[in-house]
């Protein structure tokens, strides 16, 4: 724990408590203790953030703001983006004092997971990635004699940790990047304060930018249940690729298909290489399951640079650890473990109903929620559905807002009935941005009868309590040929995207 809590995160649910609002306190009582609590936060540590809490609704928002405030504090620690950080402080060869220890124990935690890797997971990677990003704004690639002197600055840079005096020590030029295992030290420390600061909550699932960390069960005789998103197809109304009983545990799943970049006509994973300083090309998905988050982040990002043999190699002379690789062909590498765990598969990869519109094409809708205050905001209500020419429903694309009480805020969208699908608490994939999400449609209505070519339009309607109600539309050609149109933002969507074409498959 990084500060005194207690104290904080009581004012903290006072303002992430339930609503004032006259219906709410007219409305029967929350949740029993034993029911699921769902709560969703974006725009934070640069992705967003899912908790389900089996508790009532004032442990489970307490619960909440102690979580929130454990990942504030470690990002002011671990953050490679701000310049009051100790990284930065590294980065500027400047040696730490009285270094946090959470700091500390994460450096020391890296440096076994590159020797167990053998160097396919480093944390000093940060140089190379600044020559990538320099290489994306200019539309070139970097020059290999830089990269070569990135990486050659790289393998004789480190530090030392002096733990008696808790100080750390820079050594050559050393520019961490500690993405790929602060995000799952985050998960582990946040559950671990929330669990003291409340100590009744018996469970919980916190997932953060897809990477998640349980500990109980969401009801009695039942365990955590984790989809799997299709890589090729992760839009986020797509039907999971697989689901597995994750238990009391960590997961976490990587890829470069969400937060990769464009260069020269092609996408490149984020994820690099520190042999040879290139983007990662070893898998196209990986996810791990362990017993701690920090060490199922930092495998998963390993096991996207080594070769999916190497990587199944390491993970059964590993105790506790249990993965599924996506190699580049879409073929699955399942350890025994984690096959023991699956509760369903689809097959084939996609898992939606073919697009019946020309040439199999479809329609997909990016949109992005504004960033908001944090302590207040949550996802809000929004539905996103198709209508016709005739202005006719078609089908529900998307229904976001767990409390179906107050769904009914959508006043444009109520008379459709949610869909149901199969039950997952938190689904792994590779982090988005924040606010991000993608969705496709495949030309079916409800009922999954095909629909005939024609002009459709697309509607996002938006609720948000403490915030306004907002209804965007906008119609697309489908079928001729490829039509792109956007949707400008409002107060409630900073805006969205609609483009008719072929299907793309992500990586």
């Amino acid at each position: 724990m990084c500060i005194p809590k207690l104290l904080l995160c009581c004012l903290l649910a006072a303002v992430l408590g339930p609503s004032t609002r006259a219906q709410d306190r007219a409305a029967p009582p929350g949740p029993r203790s034993q029911d699921l609590v769902r709560l969703h936060r974006d725009h934070v540590i640069g992705t967003s953030l899912d908790l389900a809490v089996r508790a009532d609704a004032a442990r489970a928002n307490a619960f909440l703001a102690a979580v929130l405030l454990e990942v504030e504090c470690l990002d002011a620690v671990f953050s490679n983006w701000r310049e009051d950080t100790p990284v930065a402080a590294l980065r500027r060869g400047e040696t730490v004092t009285k270094a946090p220890p959470e700091l500390i124990g994460l450096l020391q935690r890296a440096e076994l997971l590159r020797l167990d890797t053998r160097g396919a997971f480093d944390v000093r990677i940060g140089g190379v990635s600044r020559l990538w990003r320099e290489a994306v704004a200019s539309g070139k690639p970097p020059a290999s004699a830089a990269l070569d002197q990135e990486l050659a600055a790289m393998r004789s840079s480190g530090f030392t940790i002096e733990v008696a005096a808790g100080s750390i020590v820079p050594k050559g030029s050393l520019h961490l990047l500690l993405d790929g295992v602060a995000k799952g030290a985050i998960l582990d420390a946040a559950i671990a304060s929330a669990r003291k600061a409340c100590p009744d909550v018996v469970a919980a699932l916190l997932d953060i930018g897809g990477d998640q960390l349980a500990f109980g069960a969401p009801s009695e005789g039942q365990k955590w249940q984790l989809g799997i998103a299709d890589p090729k197809q992760p839009q986020d109304n797509r039907r999971v690729m697989l689901r597995v009983a994750l238990g009391a545990r960590a997961a976490a799943t990587s890829g470069g298909y969400a937060r990769g970049f464009e260069l020269a006509g092609k996408h490149h994973s984020h994820i690099l290489d520190p042999g040879f300083g290139q983007p990662a090309t070893g898998a196209l998905q990986a996810t791990v399951l362990a017993a701690d988050a920090a060490t199922a982040d930092a495998l998963a990002t390993a096991f996207c640079v080594l070769a999916p043999t190497e990587s199944m190699a390491m993970a059964r002379t590993t105790a506790g650890i249990d993965c599924l690789i996506l190699d580049k062909d879409g073929k699955r590498h399942v350890t025994r473990g984690f096959q023991e765990l699956l509760l369903s598969a689809v097959e084939a990869t996609g898992g939606a109903a073919a697009s019946v519109f020309q040439n199999g094409q479809e329609l997909e809708i990016t949109l992005e929620l504004p960033k908001m205050d944090a302590r207040r905001y949550e996802r809000p209500y929004t539905a996103v559905w198709v209508e016709n020419a005739a202005g006719e429903h078609v089908t529900t694309l998307a229904v976001w807002g767990r409390n179906r009480r107050w769904v009914s805020e959508l006043t444009n969208w109520w008379k459709t009935d949610l869909s149901a699908s199969d039950r997952v608490d938190a689904i792994g994939r590779a982090s988005r941005g924040p606010g991000e999400y993608r969705l496709a449609w495949g030309g079916r209505d409800d009922l999954g009868m095909a629909v005939p070519a024609g002009d459709y339009t697309v509607v996002i309607e938006v609720s948000r309590e403490h915030g306004a109600h907002t209804v965007a539309r906008q119609t697309i050609r489908c079928g001729d040929s490829e039509q792109s149109a956007k949707i400008a933002g409002n107060r409630e969507l900073a805006g969205a995207s609609l483009r008719y074409g072929p299907r793309r498959e992500d990586g």
